[in-house]
């Protein structure tokens, strides 16, 4: 038993069982001892699993391309942020402040480069790796702290990461999965939904499932959108992640979720094993994402894949390009990791683009061009 797991165990005995999200929100998040909180925190191949960004510096070219469009639909404004939360090592924004260093130098002038980073391990390897862009970049513990602004929001595998509610239809409605403590182990047990939130969740949505079918309502990621929308006055948010729409999500065949742990580059389904040494994450609901924020004022945009967000902005052009400027053993090793990004196996179909805006025309943005599956997303009960 780990540190972390024996702070839990107390925790338990002394505040009675935790709802899952309780734990997951201890199990990566707790001071000194979560997985993303530990100094020893790695991310990259060489990590329990890698972001788009670690794959190839086009990716982060690509969306940099996109926010200069954005900057240039808005009036090319002075002081235009571009906020990222959860950026990791900081690979992303380095290629984002790279490539409108020297492709969009105007745009680069008038940034200012903003990073929600709630882990200070992390922090610290981003003020690292960003040291030459140093005047452009201004960090928050938390989004509370950041004023509002106007220019882009964007987030790259952050909402799978929020802690989620496991629940669970039974013959008598929708139980509640919390973490207990039994023959000394952290165990499972079912009781009462902690929130009358959870059980709305699926009212609204006409969601009934047979008995013994489980799966994750996140609740954080409903809030966290609310917020993104009180800050941002006027401009889009960016969401990169993997997920479904609400119909595709809460199917048959996803009878125990979407829950998943990554650990020493396996994947299991045992979360209750060494907290804090593992990741734990869900896939999002898109729909309810969007349908969130609108509440808040976000419109939903558009909704691509990542295949088709990095077409649209012509990666392909781009690589062709490079194409005898670099050494060839290099350049085919590029060309491979830009088909990592783009094939159906791999990041291409899995991984999405959900763009809101607020306050903006309905002029469509270029990684909208083709492909936008809107209205897949917003659809309503099939």
């Amino acid at each position: 038993m780990n540190l972390l797991e024996q702070r839990i165990v107390e925790r338990i005995r002394q505040e009675g069982a935790l709802t899952f999200e309780q734990f997951m929100q201890m199990a990566l998040y707790e001071p000194g001892l979560g997985y993303y909180a530990s100094p020893a925190i790695d991310m990259g191949k060489a990590a329990d699993y890698f972001t788009s960004s670690n794959v190839n510096a086009l990716f982060g070219a690509m969306v940099a391309a996109q926010v200069a469009d954005i900057w240039r639909l808005m009036g090319q404004p002075e002081n235009f942020v571009l906020l990222e939360q959860g950026g990791g090592r900081g690979l992303f924004a380095l290629d984002v402040l790279d490539e409108l260093k020297d492709r969009h130098p105007e745009c680069y002038e008038g940034l200012n480069y903003q990073l929600v980073e709630i882990s200070a391990p992390l922090r610290q390897k981003q003020q690292a790796l960003l040291r030459m862009h140093a005047d452009k970049v201004h960090w928050f513990e938390t989004l509370d702290a950041v004023a509002p602004f106007s220019g882009v929001f964007f987030s790259n595998e952050l909402v799978d990461a929020f802690p989620v509610h496991l629940v669970e239809f039974t013959r008598d409605g929708l139980n509640e999965v919390y973490v207990t403590v039994k023959e000394g182990a952290l165990a499972e047990e079912l009781g009462p939904c902690s929130t009358d939130e959870l059980r709305a969740h699926f009212e609204e949505r006409g969601i009934s499932m047979p008995a013994g079918y489980r799966t994750e309502v996140n609740l954080n990621a409903k809030r966290w959108i609310f917020k993104v929308a009180e800050r941002l006055r006027e401009g889009y948010v960016l969401t990169v992640d993997y997920g479904f729409n609400t119909w595709d999500y809460y199917t048959g065949e996803r009878s125990t979720g979407s829950l998943i742990c990554y650990h020493q580059h396996a994947t299991n389904d045992r979360p209750l094993e060494r907290p804090g040494e593992q990741d734990i994450t869900s896939h999002v609901d898109f729909s309810s994402l969007a349908g969130w924020g609108k509440q808040g004022g976000l419109e939903p945009t558009g909704f691509v894949t990542q295949s088709s967000f990095l077409l649209n902005m012509d990666i392909d052009r781009r690589l062709s390009e490079l194409h005898g400027t670099l050494p060839e053993t290099e350049y085919l090793a590029l060309a491979a990791q830009v088909r990592t990004l783009l094939m159906p196996a791999a990041m291409g179909e899995t991984h999405k683009i959900l763009v809101q805006r607020r306050h903006r025309s309905e002029k469509s943005l270029r990684c909208l061009r083709a492909r936008n599956r809107l209205d897949y997303l917003m659809a309503r009960k099939p």
